[in-house]
């Protein structure tokens, strides 16, 4: 899938300065992105939510089973990041790595 960034989004460094380094590491995503190609009909949000971890909408008017929502996250304790999606054709998925 190829992304095409349509807007930034720019957070307080104050709001970025709470954040651990591998949180820091997660901000690349927040952002409005599409498909090329896809611009008028798929549109996907990610930014920060409570507990410092990234979420992800996903809407496509083409496809329902595109539509999604999608978590970032740090573990801390596994050091390990944590993505976690939910898909609109009833899948989920769940990656850890470094």
């Amino acid at each position: 899938m190829i992304r095409t960034l349509l807007l930034t989004n720019f957070s307080s460094s104050e709001e970025e300065s709470n954040l651990t380094a591998e949180q820091q590491r997660l901000s690349f995503i927040k952002d409005r992105w599409t498909i090329e190609g896809s611009e008028n009909t798929y549109i996907e949000i990610c930014d920060r939510i409570q507990g410092n971890h990234i979420e992800c909408v996903s809407t496509s008017k083409e496809d329902e089973a595109e539509n999604s929502k999608s978590y970032f996250s740090y573990s801390a304790s596994e050091k390990v990041y944590i993505y976690y999606g939910l898909y609109g054709n009833g899948t989920s998925r769940t990656l850890r790595g470094k």
